[in-house]
């Protein structure tokens, strides 16, 4: 009976040692899957949207609110398809940034300029580099710099860059918020040397954030919870609520006079939101044509050239059936700049600066 005990203990014994080891070597067999998998997914990920990451320093850019870790390839599946390299200053540009090099015309933007959604050389910038020779055209454009923010930056971005003949400032609409303004006209102005600072340079990153960094797929799946979370809408057709507040405004524009100092032309180019209507019609979104007239005026007043595309979308279309916006991975019209946006715009900005020259 003891005999019999001990041996039915021995087996109960040897079954939950049994259970134990297959449950760990299940576990481990779909740890291992859920590995393999990632690393396919992060794989074929690096081809259809590799996300640049912002610098480990990019708290201490002074030119925009942020910048790229440089020398990082890139690509950009979600909106069009854009490939190309951070250059060796953390923007999107062919060409690395050269201190010895004199910089003659400075693109200053949002997304727009920095045309992610394209092919580098499609961009505003590679085109108008193209055209102008004799001229060295350099871009700071990055997400989220919208008009307010980038005269915000405007002042260190000029002791930086020394831009000798020309500044380009965009926007797809004439207006904004007062808080807005009042945010640009009230921010102190600081043209003392704000070389950015590599304080942060050298430190040991953390393990999480280069893992992070260093995997498309979750800079993917980051991406899609933050637009989920703001619930983003594409640019192109976020319909403006503000309402244009002239004296705010003309505030602004004599700002941006001031901080120039007549050192250097500006160039505000005005790149409409476009929608087509039932019966096939572009139509331009958000801003009355008032609006864009007193705007015109504005900076006029102030010195500044105002280059309004609404024509040459409109053109375009009538005559070709071609929209500044939109990608056959998207919808029509909408979002931002395509390749074809992208040339209209600098072939006006070439002939605009031929004319003024």
């Amino acid at each position: 009976m003891i005999k019999k005990l001990n041996n039915k203990k021995i087996i109960g014994e040897t079954s939950k040692k049994s259970f134990i080891i297959k449950t760990i070597n299940y576990c481990f067999k779909i740890l291992i899957s859920g590995i393999f998998i990632f690393l396919i997914l992060n794989f074929c990920c690096n081809f259809y949207c590799n996300i640049p990451y912002y610098a480990k320093d990019y708290k201490n850019s002074t030119v925009t609110p942020y910048k790229y870790e440089p020398m990082e390839n890139f690509t950009y599946g979600i909106e069009g398809y854009g490939y190309g390299r951070i250059n060796n200053d953390g923007y999107v540009n062919v060409d690395d940034y050269d201190s010895n090099k004199e910089v003659n015309i400075l693109m200053v933007g949002s997304s727009q300029f920095e045309a992610f959604q394209v092919d580098i050389r499609d961009s505003v910038t590679s085109r108008l580099n193209a055209k102008l020779k004799d001229k060295f055209v350099y871009n700071i454009g990055i997400s989220g710099n919208l008009f307010p923010k980038s005269i915000s930056n405007l002042a260190p971005a000029i002791t930086k860059y020394k831009p000798t003949d020309y500044i380009i400032l965009e926007m797809s609409d004439v207006k904004y918020s007062d808080k807005e303004l009042r945010e640009v006209i009230e921010k102190e102005d600081d043209n003392e040397n704000n070389s950015e600072s590599s304080a942060s340079q050298g430190k040991k990153t953390n393990i999480i954030r280069s893992f992070y960094n260093n995997s498309s797929l979750l800079r993917l799946l980051m991406r899609q919870v933050e637009k989920l979370i703001n619930r983003e809408t594409p640019s192109s057709i976020v319909e403006s609520k503000e309402k244009f507040n002239e004296k705010l405004t003309g505030e602004v524009l004599n700002k941006i006079k001031t901080i120039v100092e007549n050192k250097v032309k500006v160039i505000i180019v005005y790149h409409p939101s476009v929608t087509l209507d039932s019966d096939g019609k572009l139509l331009l979104l958000n801003n009355e044509k008032e609006d864009v007239e007193k705007f015109s005026k504005l900076c006029q007043e102030n010195e500044i050239y105002f280059l309004d595309m609404s024509n040459r979308f409109k053109e375009e279309y009538e005559k070709n059936y071609i929209l500044p916006y939109g990608f056959s991975n998207t919808s029509v019209g909408t979002g931002h700049l395509n390749k074809y946006g992208h040339e209209m715009i600098a072939d006006e900005l070439y002939k605009f600066i031929e004319e003024v020259e």
